[in-house]
C-alpha cells in the first residue's frame, strides 16, 4: 500500500511525502516514508539531514508503538 501527498509549485517550492507498507514473508510490515522537495527554492526550507534523522527516528519509533499496541 501507498500513499503520498504533494503540493506547492515547481515555479517555486514543491513537495511531496509518501509512505508505504509492504508485506514480509515473515508476517512483519515493511514502513518506508519519503520526503522530497523540488524547485528553485527547494535548498532553503530543507533541513540538513541529520537534523531529519532524529525527528525521522522518534516518528518511527512512535508509529511503531502505537501500531503494535493495536495489533494486541
Amino acid at each position: 500500500m501507498a500513499r503520498a501527498r504533494e503540493g506547492g509549485s515547481l515555479d517555486a517550492l514543491f513537495g511531496r511525502h509518501a509512505f508505504t507498507l509492504t508485506q514480509q514473508p515473515d508476517g512483519t510490515t515493511e514502513f518506508t516514508d519519503s520526503e522530497g522537495f523540488y524547485g528553485p527554492s527547494s535548498p532553503e526550507p530543507v533541513p540538513p539531514l541529520g537534523q531529519l534523522a532524529d525527528t525521522s527516528a522518534q516518528y518511527g519509533a512512535a508509529l511503531r508503538a502505537r501500531v503494535e499496541t493495536l495489533a494486541d
